[in-house]
């Protein structure tokens, strides 16, 4: 990067622009050290603007919502980060049984809109503390019993933006989504239409009480986290029924620890690093290999 870089990207964008953020402020973990640049795009044109600049110059780019679901390394992290957290990724549009959401819209906030004009069917949702677009990145849901209940279910279509600053819209013939993850991880997500249905406010509201019952009964409320660590291997097992199995709920690496509450989540006990946390799923990985020759796989993405 050349030296003036930052100069230029500051009079570039018309949204916010910090070098040298700190990433613990923007992580559920309350982990991680700094970005070269953290910027909140003010709306389409200035994050095409930004997105084309980067490319020029060959600067990394990385895109995060709430940091549910990301573990940012220690020190100094090279790059970009864009969040879409303006009002103009946050916009909400109804037609029929149809919503149109912005990426940068929180998952609550969602199932919130959807009951306000009677519609169901993203409750599931509920209690994962993520946005629109890190949702059908990651084709998030919730398992119950043999079925899963992913938001890839109700996709229409998404709007996106390549990394050279083009805008399209995929159809969901051309969308494919699978236990978390999708075929999105190449664009920037905009936006997304879903199909919802009709329901009363009521019978919105039980499913929202019981899907937090579950959750509750499932995860407890764990301190600093970022959701499940590992992906549910293809065996039919889950990675919190391994883990445990092999020993390791409260196993830890300083003050990163398998939560006692559910085994297939790592809290930060108060000074957790990065490091500290990639050790401890090291640790997890190789005894469950030992254990039961299953290979878990990250569910976590790790940026830096």
């Amino acid at each position: 990067m050349q030296m003036n870089w930052r100069n230029k990207l500051k009079q570039l964008s018309k949204g916010s622009v910090r070098f040298k953020e700190p990433l613990k402020r923007h992580s559920t973990f309350k982990i991680g050290g700094r970005i070269e640049a953290w910027i909140e795009p003010k709306d389409l044109e200035d994050l095409s603007n930004i997105v084309k600049f980067a490319r020029l110059r060959r600067i990394p780019i990385f895109v995060i919502g709430k940091g549910s679901n990301v573990l940012f390394r220690d020190g100094l992290i090279k790059g970009i980060i864009l969040n879409l957290n303006s009002d103009y990724f946050k916009r909400i549009q109804f037609r029929n049984n149809f919503i149109k959401v912005g990426a940068g819209i929180t998952l609550n906030r969602l199932i919130e809109s959807a009951r306000q004009k009677n519609l169901a069917g993203c409750e599931y949702l509920f209690g994962i503390p993520g946005t629109i677009g890190g949702a059908l990145m990651m084709n998030a849901g919730i398992s119950r019993g043999s079925r899963r209940y992913n938001i890839g279910q109700l996709v229409e279509n998404v709007e996106a933006m390549d990394y050279r600053g083009n805008i399209r819209i995929i159809e969901k013939d051309n969308l494919r989504f699978a236990y978390r993850k999708s075929n999105l991880g190449r664009c920037i997500i905009l936006s997304a239409t879903l199909k919802l249905k009709r329901a009363t406010k009521r019978q919105i509201e039980h499913n929202i009480a019981k899907i937090r019952r579950l959750r509750a009964a499932a995860y407890g409320n764990p301190p600093h986290s970022i959701g499940c660590i590992f992906k549910n291997p293809k065996k039919g097992l889950s990675a919190g029924y391994l883990i445990e199995k092999s020993g390791l709920k409260g196993a830890r690496v300083a003050d990163a620890r398998v939560w006692k509450g559910h085994a297939n989540f790592i809290v930060n006990r108060s000074n957790a690093t990065a490091a500290n946390v990639i050790g401890l799923m090291s640790l997890i990985k190789t005894r469950v290999k030992k254990e039961f020759a299953i290979t878990l796989e990250p569910e976590v993405k790790i940026v830096g």
